[in-house]
């Protein structure tokens, strides 16, 4: 071999090497999805995520007088109803021809004999995206007055907002799924005010007692953040607990954890 032809090999063997080098950094760097540019772009989807859900909010309010219920029992054996004046009470002020005394199969189990309290997580999927076929569509509801819960192929309402079936979970197996947030596998929060206040309760996601439940809705100087509210937990997957805030302070160390709470009435994390 001469000398031209070994300097002809050394620079192709460089060259090769190099190549190889950066593919490795390549597939290494878009292998970390936590850089800061990466997780900024995700909350961003979030964040313009939770502004998409509060117009919806606000599209169903323009429809029905008032924003979707955080909480609600529902039957599938209509004598039932007759027993829970309240929660007719509830589905009358959306649905003022609401047939009761009708045996509906809620949840697609094949009976009518279920007993349903559906969250604030899930009234928000319920009431924005109606109800599911069997396969996990949200398909609205059912435009005829007496029976808006009916999945038939007559006139329906448009969801007002598009849940994709592979981020919904039912954290208590109940056929009434929550929605997952962008960032995690947790799903989001929704409270709304009703006669005028909160009631915590409706925060709960996890049984009764788990810490991990939000246990308050946030508030300023003791006044509650308008008529509802939608709460992402962030990427480190807690809620917290809830509570007092303000944007000009930080929280405490035992609140540590609500610093990248997104919301719908903060403009970023808290």
């Amino acid at each position: 071999m001469n000398e031209s032809t070994a300097k002809v090999i050394k620079r192709f063997a460089l060259l090769a090497g190099s190549t190889v080098c950066l593919t490795f950094a390549g597939f290494y760097l878009q292998a970390i999805p936590w850089g800061r540019s990466s997780r900024d772009a995700i909350e961003g989807r979030a964040i313009a995520e939770i502004e998409q859900l509060s117009s919806s909010v606000s599209a169903f309010a323009a429809d029905y007088g008032r924003k979707p219920l955080s909480h609600i029992t529902l039957w599938e054996d209509g004598t039932k109803w007759q027993s829970d004046p309240l929660s007719r009470a509830m589905v009358r002020r959306l649905w003022p021809r609401f047939v009761f005394d009708v045996a509906r199969d809620l949840n697609g189990d094949g009976d009518t004999v279920d007993k349903f309290h559906l969250s604030g997580a899930e009234c928000l999927v319920w009431f924005l995206g109606g109800v599911q076929t069997r396969q996990g569509e949200c398909i609205g509801f059912c435009h005829n007055p007496f029976d808006p819960f009916h999945r038939s192929s007559y006139r329906r309402t448009a969801p007002y907002f598009g849940f994709k079936k592979h981020r919904m979970t039912d954290l208590d197996s109940d056929g009434f799924p929550e929605y997952t947030d962008r960032l995690t596998d947790m799903p989001y929060l929704y409270i709304a005010k009703e006669a005028g206040r909160y009631h915590a309760r409706d925060l709960a996601v996890f049984p009764e007692g788990d810490n991990r439940n939000m246990q308050h809705p946030y508030s300023f100087a003791g006044d509650s953040f308008g008529h509802y509210q939608i709460i992402s937990a962030g990427f480190d997957r807690e809620y917290g607990v809830g509570g007092e805030y303000s944007d000009s302070s930080d929280f405490t160390v035992e609140r540590r954890s609500e610093d990248d709470n997104l919301t719908s009435f903060s403009n970023g994390r808290l």
